[in-house]
């Protein structure tokens, strides 16, 4: 009787062993990480942070203040910088208050001032957590366009939010990235 207990035992602390493993190597590999990216993805993170780095401060003021006619014309002053040298337009612009309603945008169809942008899931995310993210914007012409949202603060507090986008044409044909590695990007590092 001693016998079958121990081997009820042995195998009970035996099959504990093997769970704990098993649950070990599993836990392990469930942390999110952004994936090796392609030499094209990182440069596209590096041109797209730096612009956002440089142009989302010239919006601080004008946003804390709810100067409408600021920010539009900080809006044309991006233009004419994005456009210096006879350069197309490629990169598009938005920005929204505090609350994600639009102010006004860089390019033609983007962001309209005065709609609430707060429930589409990136800008939720920059706004609830102070952090950027990206998203694919579909307009009802077919135009379909890819976004990153930096969170504006000035002095701790949330003043609203700078949009960087790219349409889906010059992200996949002219730079080559897919869709799929422009949503693994990590822009907060």
């Amino acid at each position: 009787m001693k016998t079958l207990a121990r081997k009820i035992q042995a195998l009970g602390i035996g099959f504990m062993i093997i769970t704990l493993v098993l649950l070990s190597v599993g836990i392990g590999g469930c942390g999110k990480k952004e994936p090796i990216l392609s030499q094209k993805a990182l440069s596209l993170k590096k041109e797209a942070k730096e612009k956002i780095e440089k142009y989302s401060p010239i919006f601080l003021e004008p946003l804390a203040k709810g100067d409408k006619a600021a920010i539009q014309e900080a809006l044309g002053r991006l233009s004419i910088e994005l456009t210096k040298d006879g350069l197309p337009l490629t990169w598009g612009a938005a920005v929204l208050d505090k609350d994600g309603v639009a102010f006004g945008a860089l390019t033609s169809g983007g962001p309209q001032a005065g709609l609430d942008y707060s429930n589409i899931k990136p800008v939720a995310d920059a706004l609830k957590y102070h952090k950027m993210a990206q998203g694919k914007f579909y307009r009802q012409d077919g135009f379909c366009a890819y976004y990153v949202v930096k969170p504006l603060v000035r002095q701790g507090g949330l003043v609203g939010l700078f949009v960087l986008g790219l349409s889906a044409k010059e992200l996949t044909e002219k730079k080559g990235i897919s869709e799929k590695e422009f949503m693994a990007i990590d822009f907060n590092n």
